[in-house]
């Protein structure tokens, strides 16, 4: 009887230290990690249409429109347009969860430049390619003159010019050209 209780005991201290390690075994310790969060971006631009591309990659879709579900963090935009070009070139948003930020970007034509027109006497006229504009120095052109070569004078009655009466210079897209007249 002794050996039955024994065996008995044995048997019990075995069954009691596989439930322990079969306990320990399924309980592991898995990192909790939050749950993921998400925000929006309003992205806007001058002419509707543009292309939306969120860190390089193409979204699919056209301003103005506004990507939902975009994971927290920091994010570049930026958008793309046939015969545009955008201003400024990228921009870095910071999304914060449930909030909307946004992104405006302004399209350029590439088909036309910016021109400075200063005199020494304002309220001057300002002629391009020798035809009068109803534009007075100073004046600023801002992306509306077609790129390319054309000549450029200004005039005031009772007041004239100063070599060189006209100057030609080149529009384009990237730079803005900045004359300064002066009259006597």
């Amino acid at each position: 009887m002794l050996v039955k209780k024994a065996n008995f005991n044995k048997n019990l201290l075995l069954l009691t230290c596989f439930f322990i390690l079969l306990v320990f075994t399924r309980c592991s310790t898995t990192k909790v990690t939050p749950p993921e969060r998400f925000g929006s971006i309003l992205v806007e631009s001058s002419i509707s249409g543009a292309k939306i591309l969120l860190d390089n990659s193409d979204t699919g879709k056209q301003t103005p429109d506004t990507l939902k579900n975009v994971k927290v963090g920091s994010h570049l935009i930026e958008v793309e347009m046939d015969g545009y070009l955008s201003s400024p070139r990228s921009i870095v948003v910071e999304v914060e969860a449930d909030e909307v930020v946004k992104a405006e970007f302004a399209l350029l034509s590439l088909s036309y430049g910016s021109l400075i027109v200063n005199s020494n006497v304002p309220g001057s006229g300002i002629a391009i390619d020798n035809g009068p504009t109803d534009k007075s120095t100073p004046f600023f052109f801002d992306n509306s003159l077609p790129a390319g070569t054309c000549i450029v004078s200004v005039f005031k009655e009772g007041h004239s010019n100063d070599p060189p009466a006209k100057e030609v210079v080149t529009i384009s897209t990237s730079d803005t050209v900045d004359l300064s007249f002066n009259l006597t």
